[in-house]
């Protein structure tokens, strides 16, 4: 009775605590929605332009709205899906869902470390993801990363628990990996590299019964086909409905069609032999735990291949805009090093995976391997949260291994506090990181995410969007992609919105559209704002002082000055 007292005590203040880190990690990530009414970048208004894009045509297949390289629909499924259920504004929900990813993220992670490690594991891991700056910069904006970092932890919980033979996840498991799938294929080949290393390792250097649960051939075999056939769906560019996938990040859009049949059959030969082989395929595979010469060579090959990267990759210097101790934080980095050597060790199913998920993700990071200027600093989210869950897995070992030496010296005084003693340490530990890791600005802009307009500046592109999108025949030009990315955001398909520099230079290009419009019974309308004053100075706009010209609309000007005055201009005769 005592004891069912004190582990129901325990549970309740590791829940606070969870609750707590949740808590921390939503402040932290509101700050950047509501520092402004202007959504961040420019992503999120090309993914609203997609996602209307997608409704208009009535299909899930990618969209190409604006001439440039399809796109995975996954995310703007879901966006579309939420819009249509909740009725909120699309706006809003652009802004302010990254946000709820990232409280997902934090409660997946905890989720996974508290059922595979234990408490101060899941507050330990959820501290780390609540608080560490790329971490947070990354769920403040709306794009694929944000929803990879809150079902990643949910989709590793139902993959694990299908390698212990629980088949009843296998559904899940299949439907989240199917949901990456479309959403951001790129995150399934992190996967399967993850689970490689979980695979090797767990036949290199096998747990015990007594540590976790043992896989099961049939639990090995069905996470190995959910993956593998996710991988191969994805080389096979996923029959065309969810974009190029890994064509866009390899060099000269190398093609890996043809390595779709290749890993779909491997998958089905190795899943096939697991189950054909095994005396009883739902029984745990048992295996004696390795010996601590063989998890201590390990341990060293594995900070031994840690450290010769990290020497290499710093001798060559890191790629544009990655910089780790400023994104993730030295606690979290220096937590996840030593859960890395210290892997072997602590050797569990989760803490294999995280491992995999960090051997994946680290030399993407420091090189840049793929040929991409944007690959190996967007990469740096999925890097943090394998270090979550290793330091989360780190320290509840430390505690364990404490309570462990604590309950064998129990007769000698001498040893009585080493349990509490521990506890107090791994807590200590845990405060320092929540004390250091967002003490700088996430990268990597100096100032958070950039913003392509001021308030007033949206309140106007606003104003112009509800007025051309009320005349479906209407056309809006402008100058440059900053507003025209903008626009095609705020209005429904149908009105058109045009960004051409020759509208500028050539008189015949405006009254050729004029008469276009006028003959559909349309309007022509012109917005100059700054973006066109900045990058295209020498731009003559004289001819709008003349007819058939109006200025019918100004913003900005008297708030910001006259170089941030945005002016909508009307054609006369298509009015």
């Amino acid at each position: 009775m005592e004891r069912s007292r004190g582990s129901q005590l325990a549970d309740a203040v590791g829940l606070v605590a969870v609750a707590a880190t949740l808590a921390a990690g939503l402040v932290l990530r509101l700050q950047e929605p509501l520092s402004s009414p202007v959504i961040p970048a420019e992503d999120p208004f090309t993914h609203m332009a997609r996602l209307k894009a997608h409704l208009a045509a009535g299909s899930l297949e990618p969209t190409d709205p604006f001439g440039e390289e399809l796109y995975p629909p996954g995310m703007h499924a879901l966006l579309a899906a939420v819009w249509a259920f909740t009725g909120e504004d699309l706006y809003t929900i652009v802004r302010f869902s990254p946000v709820v990813f990232g409280g997902l993220s934090i409660l997946g992670t905890a989720l996974l470390l508290w059922h595979h490690a234990g408490r101060l594991a899941a507050f330990v891991g959820g501290l780390a993801v609540a608080l560490a700056p790329e971490l947070v910069f990354r769920t403040t904006m709306m794009a694929p990363t944000a929803i990879d970092v809150a079902l990643l932890g949910f989709t590793v919980y139902a993959l694990l628990a299908v390698v212990a033979d629980l088949m009843g996840w296998v559904p899940p498991a299949a439907l989240l990996t199917l949901y990456l799938v479309f959403s951001h294929p790129w995150l399934i080949g992190m996967l399967a590299a993850a689970g490689l290393v979980f695979g090797l390792l767990t036949l290199a250097v096998p747990w015990s019964a007594e540590e976790a649960p043992r896989p099961s051939a049939r639990g090995l075999a069905a996470g190995l086909g959910v993956v593998g056939g996710a991988l191969a769906l994805v080389l096979s560019t996923c029959a065309g409905l969810c974009g190029p996938g890994y064509q866009q990040v390899l060099p000269g859009g190398a093609s890996l069609l043809l390595a779709a049949p290749v890993v779909l059959a491997a998958t089905a030969i190795v899943g096939g032999l697991l189950w054909v082989r095994a005396a009883d395929p739902s029984a745990p595979i048992e295996t004696g735990r390795r010996s601590l010469v063989v998890r201590l060579g390990v341990a060293a090959m594995l900070g031994g291949a840690l450290a010769g990267l990290t020497w290499l990759a710093l001798q060559r210097g890191f790629p544009e805009f990655v910089d780790l101790p400023r994104m993730l934080g030295w606690p979290l980095i220096g937590l996840g090093a030593l859960g890395v050597v210290g892997a072997p060790l602590l050797a569990g199913p989760l803490t294999y995976t995280a491992l995999g998920l960090g051997i994946a993700t680290y030399p993407l990071t420091i090189f840049p391997l793929l040929g991409s200027g944007f690959v190996s600093h967007r990469v740096v989210a999925y890097l943090g949260l394998a270090a979550a869950l290793l330091a989360g897995g780190l320290v509840q070992g430390l505690a364990r291994g404490g309570a462990l030496v604590g309950a064998r010296g129990a007769r000698s005084r001498r040893w009585a506090g080493v349990s509490a003693g521990t506890l107090a340490l791994t807590v200590a530990v845990a405060g320092v990181a929540a004390g250091t890791l967002a003490v700088t600005t996430p990268g990597p802009y100096d100032e958070g995410w950039y913003r392509l307009y001021e308030p007033c500046e949206m309140e106007g592109l606003q104003e112009v969007a509800d007025r051309v999108g009320s005349h479906p025949r209407s056309v809006v030009v402008t100058g440059d992609w900053r507003p025209n990315t903008v626009l095609s955001a705020l209005v429904d398909p149908g009105p058109r919105v045009w960004v051409s520099d020759s509208f500028f230079v050539s008189a015949s290009e405006r009254r050729g559209i004029a008469l276009e419009l006028e003959a559909e019974d349309g309007s022509a309308y012109l917005l100059v704002d700054r973006h066109l004053r900045t990058e295209k100075p020498d731009v003559d706009l004289g001819f709008l002082d003349e007819e058939p010209w109006t200025a019918t609309g100004s913003w900005c000007g008297a708030e910001l000055g006259s170089r941030y005055q945005m002016t909508l201009y009307v054609h006369e005769r298509t009015r």
